[in-house]
């Protein structure tokens, strides 16, 4: 189940609270059914020479909330 709606989509910019949403609404499941998509929020960290930098951080501490939350459920 690919995930809209996260990063550069997202109507209230608070990932954790997303993340919320999809486990209230019934989408999220133990064995790891959704695929959270975050490109666009990704790829435009930066306009400068630092954007890979910028972007692997983003990527980085998304990872690390995503983790938190599905230890959590």
């Amino acid at each position: 189940f690919l995930l809209p709606g996260i990063g550069a989509q997202s109507k209230t910019g608070d990932l954790e609270a997303d993340l919320r949403a999809v486990l209230e609404n019934g989408f999220y499941q133990p064995e790891g059914n959704v695929i959270i998509n975050v490109a666009r929020a990704a790829l435009y960290r930066s306009q400068n020479d630092d954007y890979a930098v910028k972007c692997m951080e983003y990527i980085v501490r998304l990872n690390s909330i995503i983790n938190a939350w599905r230890a959590s459920v």
